[in-house]
């Protein structure tokens, strides 16, 4: 009997490794799909022999309907249902939150609540565009009548580095992983490149990713990322300067647990390090005035709460 039993999970152990699944979204029309995400990104650079510590917390969930599927991209319908940033530089705090209207930045971010654009992603998981997002931050902006058009100007194009369409679109890939087209079995890994272009920075990011488990209604999945410096995208303006980050270069981690019907993430964790030199300058034509190393963690969760 004994024999028997450890046959039967030996028997039952092979299976479950040599079980192959198709890895991809399998979202249904007209159904509401939710992400929360919750990041947190820590700076470090040295200006003029003294440490500088910026830490930014960003926060907020979206709603994705799915209006449309066309060649196995789906049109999402997406809209904010909250929206909060916490910035602290160098003991200066600033904070921005959708449910505070008592500030000029937290009327700006209610206004945007609920306002729909779209995304634009592969069943495979490839966020392919975002669109009519940034225009949504510019009308709430202009119907803030306390503001002037060069403070209006500002401040739609900060919200823009933070929460734009560009931004967005980054932040929504760092949830998602683009999926495999071959079937996989139980530790079966494969491999991804995507180029990322932001705030002035440009780096490939190389994953390989391993399908730990295959469970009854969710796939565990893990990650492991060396990050790369693309060619430069050029100079951003960023406050009163030009600025762009050179040699990026650094590493990181993914853990992801993925709805096995849909596709769709039940949880999302990403770390990351990164090292890269910030150059600065006045003008397009002028010289590099600072140089400036640069190190920073990203710490990245994602729900479908």
């Amino acid at each position: 009997m004994k024999k028997l039993i450890a046959l039967s999970l030996l028997f039952a152990a092979l299976n479950s490794y040599a079980q192959k699944v198709n890895l991809a979204l399998n979202l249904k029309r007209d159904s509401v799909y939710n992400l929360t995400i919750d990041a947190k990104v820590s700076t470090q650079q040295v200006i003029q022999g003294k440490p500088t510590i910026v830490n930014i917390a960003i926060s907020g969930t979206t709603a994705h309907k799915v209006i449309g599927v066309k060649d196995s991209v789906y049109d999402l319908e997406t809209s904010y249902k909250s929206l909060a940033m916490n910035m602290d530089m160098a003991g200066q705090q600033m904070t921005m939150n959708s449910a505070d209207t008592t500030t000029i930045l937290g009327k700006i971010m209610h206004l945007v609540m609920g306002k729909p654009f779209h995304i634009w992603m592969s069943k495979s998981g490839l966020i392919i565009s975002v669109k009519g997002f940034d225009d949504i931050f510019t009308n709430a902006a202009n119907s803030v009548t306390a503001l002037n058009e060069q403070q209006r100007n500002l401040i739609v194009s900060q919200l823009k580095q933070s929460f734009g369409e560009g931004s967005l679109k980054s932040s929504l890939q760092q949830s998602f992983i683009i999926y495999p087209k071959q079937a996989l079995a139980s530790k079966g890994t494969w491999k991804n490149a995507i180029n990322r272009e932001q705030s002035g920075m440009a780096a490939s990011y190389n994953t390989t990713y391993t399908l730990v488990d295959i469970g009854d209604d969710a796939y565990e999945i893990e990650g492991k990322t060396l990050i790369a410096p693309q060619p430069s995208v050029g100079f951003k303006q960023a406050g009163g300067f030009l600025i762009h980050m050179a040699n990026v270069k650094g590493d990181g981690v993914t853990k992801l647990r993925v709805d096995r019907n849909t596709g769709w993430v039940l949880a999302s964790v990403v770390e990351q390090h990164v090292s890269a030199t910030v150059e600065m300058k006045k003008t397009t034509t002028g010289p590099v005035e600072m140089s400036l190393p640069m190190t920073i963690a990203v710490n990245y969760t994602a729900t479908d709460k």
